[in-house]
């Protein structure tokens, strides 16, 4: 039939689909761009040197300007001069999410819901409890935080991480990604105990999670979800629900006890002039009947001596310049600093008895002799946790 018509389906179905979910954090890092900035000595800012303009720029030394601008061996400048001064200014902060196994109740975490041709929809989940009862029932949903107020449904828009982070180098990743910010667990403090009593009664102290991702219910659209974990041949595993993510053995997400980083400082040592509070013993002159100090035939004051500040007597402490006449000296073992470090340590040696998480337990000063002069010392070993 050489006349004949043959139908063409040009009718194009757009697919919705759910690719992959799971838990993450967030990291970012500043990302600098090389520029080169014209500088109007005492206009740009007040500085009037080569060195303390170069201050002013990242990675720019007086002799940087000076070699940029053909200055030779000199350094003088000028009010109103310009300078070209090539630097590297800030550009934004490249984010990136790493997939989480486990965190602690109470954890600020992301969850990430990439998906394909649904820029622009509401995706909302449900964090589940796995396996068997645990913090509730096995299927039933966790409270979550999102902007600061309990949910059990947490939801975002895809693509609006994009959209309201202009600031991000790479946002444009991110333009089919849902990622939703929640805490683990409720703002309400019972809630919350609940939550904490339910993970002490189980044996290892933590319970398996898994997702639920709704991408269909709010937008009134058909969704395909590729939630079925692969098996080891890529197969979807038939014992998973399309909507479930993580719900399998190797998976799941952990949920664990929150336990606080306890950070203890036995105190800062001394240095001369600086040696804080100590206990000294007292010489004082002694009151008579009369209510003035007492002397001896020859007109000397009648001293008190060795008197601990514990048994000064009231009148000597009302008045102490007009009663006390001097001291032995700071009382061996019985020093402020001396008093705070044996504390601390007591406190942490306890702690680990206690079996406390070593990674989650510090302290200042660990082996440092602090009754030598190690105020310098001690900032260096503040400074090395603070990196």
């Amino acid at each position: 039939m050489p006349n004949s018509i043959k139908p063409r389906n040009t009718v194009k179905i757009k697919k919705y689909k759910v690719l992959d979910a799971y838990f993450a954090t967030k990291t970012s890092k500043k990302e600098y761009e090389t520029k080169t900035i014209k500088h109007t000595v005492g206009v740009t800012n007040k500085s009037s040197s080569l060195s303390a303009i170069a201050k002013a720029y990242k990675g720019v030394s007086w002799k940087d300007i000076q070699k940029e601008n053909k200055m030779g061996s000199s350094t003088t400048i000028h009010p109103k001069q310009v300078l070209n001064i090539t630097t590297k200014v800030e550009k934004g902060e490249k984010v990136t999410f790493k997939k989480l196994q486990s965190a602690s109740l109470g954890d600020e975490v992301y969850v990430i819901v990439k998906t394909d041709n649904l820029q622009g929809k509401i995706v909302g989940i449900n964090v589940a409890q796995g396996i068997e009862k645990g913090i509730v029932e096995k299927e039933k949903a966790i409270w979550l935080q999102q902007n600061d107020k309990d949910v059990l449904f947490a939801k975002s828009k895809v693509g609006e991480f994009e959209k309201d982070n202009k600031k991000i180098t790479n946002a444009a990743d991110f333009k089919d990604w849902a990622i939703i910010k929640i805490k683990l667990g409720s703002k309400d403090s019972k809630k919350q105990k609940e939550y904490t009593d339910a993970l002490e009664k189980l044996s290892d102290k933590k319970t398996k999670l898994f997702l639920l991702i709704d991408a269909h219910s709010k937008n009134n659209i058909t969704v395909i979800y590729n939630g079925r974990n692969p098996d080891k041949d890529g197969e979807p595993d038939q014992r998973t629900t399309p909507n479930y993510w993580l719900d399998m053995d190797g998976k799941w997400f952990e949920l664990k006890k929150k336990t606080p980083i306890i950070v203890i400082d036995p105190g800062h040592g001394y240095t001369s002039g600086n040696v804080g509070s100590a206990t000294r013993k007292y010489n004082h002159k002694i009151r008579g009947d009369d209510g003035k100090p007492k002397k001896d035939k020859k007109g000397n004051f009648i001293l008190k001596k060795a008197v601990e500040l514990n048994d000064l007597p009231q009148y000597v402490l009302d008045d102490v310049d007009k009663w006390i006449t001097g001291h032995l000296g700071d009382t061996p073992g019985k020093f402020e600093r001396e008093l705070v470090f044996d504390v601390a340590h007591t406190l942490f040696d306890e702690l680990k008895r206690k079996g406390y998480p070593s990674n989650n337990l510090f302290i200042f000063r660990p082996t440092i002799d602090y009754r030598n002069k190690n105020k310098g010392k001690t900032l260096g070993e503040r400074i090395k946790y603070s990196k």
